[in-house]
């Protein structure tokens, strides 16, 4: 569930969307039709589509005014009849009518979302709105980073959106590497202390690395901080042209027992929490050797914190503004990137769980 809705819905209404999204935007080469009164497969399915909408619950809103613009409330909502199609719409420019979709989606799910939400335990509540950070999505929309995955990998992805449990096997009440009950907690491993030499580490790693080679390829220069056994100094040290910033990298699971009922229900207080006792730990130290320092925190389904994307947009900006070429890595590259290589990791740190149970 996103903030668009369940994220699950009928294909009748998601076709309906992207057809009258279709129809605005070839609405000046078909309104003559139209005018002309035409009877034809063309505009039956037009009125067909707006019916379509109607009835599921997109509301209808006055002709748009003359100063009407792409953004103001009743841009992309229905006009109160499906032969006003160019005036509804007539202010909305080319790059704007990707939003009839979404908007119209939107009007569809909002209702639905809204009365499942109002009847959703304190688990599903906290992951709807983990869900709803930036990023947490990625493995889903960008198809060519989401090759990478295997149909595990997705399986388990998916399964963790959706608030199922991690496989169809039944799982144990008890955690036997830790001794933790997990009557409550069905993704438990991503929390596991046993598995944080380890698996955990191994995400851990795969991020902070991606970040180091983000970096580099948008001109800064990164150190990597070799690792100390009392683990007291942050992972990266990127340095920019106005300064350098000491990164640590960290992931968060908002539904573990131990924090799920200090961020319940608000999206990324997880992640602010983590980003809150990384302050306390690296910040003053860093100050004091004259740097600044930036938590870069993931809560476990994906969603990045704000002072990651606050990093990743300064590395972008530096980029742009020392090397202009278009072969950089995007901000938006990297982010997708991440989305899936978090998600891959999870489905590791899932399998090494499930293996140690089973070895003792």
């Amino acid at each position: 569930m996103s903030k668009t809705g369940m994220g699950l819905t009928s294909l009748e209404t998601i076709a309906a969307a992207a057809r009258w999204s279709a129809i605005v935007i070839s609405a000046p080469e078909t309104q003559f039709l139209v005018d002309k009164g035409t009877n034809c497969a063309l505009i039956r399915d037009r009125v067909f589509t707006y019916r379509t909408l109607v009835a599921a619950g997109v509301p209808v809103t006055p002709m748009a005014d003359e100063g009407c613009a792409p953004g103001d409330e009743e841009w992309c909502t229905l006009p109160p009849d499906p032969t006003f199609v160019l005036s509804h719409y007539r202010s909305a420019d080319g790059s704007s009518l990707r939003h009839v979709q979404h908007r119209a989606t939107c009007d569809i799910l909002g209702p639905v979302r809204a009365a499942t939400l109002r009847t959703a335990d304190d688990a599903m509540f906290t992951r709807v709105r983990s869900c709803e950070l930036k990023g947490a999505s990625g493995w889903l929309t960008h198809v060519g980073e989401a090759m990478r995955m295997s149909d595990r990998e997705f399986e388990l992805a998916m399964r963790m959106r959706c608030g199922l449990p991690p496989c169809s096997a039944p799982l144990p009440s008890v955690c036997r590497l830790c001794d933790t009950n997990m009557a409550d907690d069905a993704y438990h491993f991503l929390s596991c202390g046993k598995l944080k030499r380890r698996s955990l580490n191994q995400r851990h790693d795969a991020i902070q690395n991606g970040l180091a080679r983000f970096a580099r390829a948008n001109s800064c220069l990164v150190r990597i901080t070799p690792k100390r056994a009392d683990s007291k100094v942050p992972d990266l040290r990127i340095v920019f042209a106005d300064g350098a910033e000491q990164v640590d990298v960290s992931g968060t699971h908002p539904l573990a027992p131990s924090i799920e009922p200090r961020v319940r229900g608000v999206a990324g207080a997880a992640a602010a929490q983590r980003e809150g006792s990384k302050d306390g730990k690296y910040m003053s130290e860093a100050k004091r050797e004259g740097d600044g320092f930036s938590p870069f925190v993931l809560e476990s389904f994906g969603g990045f914190g704000e002072r990651a994307l606050a990093l990743l947009q300064r590395i972008e900006d530096e980029g742009a503004c020392i090397d202009a070429s278009p072969h950089r890595l995007s901000k938006r590259h990297f982010m997708a990137w991440a989305a899936v290589e978090w998600q891959r990791h999870n489905f590791r740190i899932f399998a090494e769980w499930r293996r140690l149970l089973l070895e003792l």
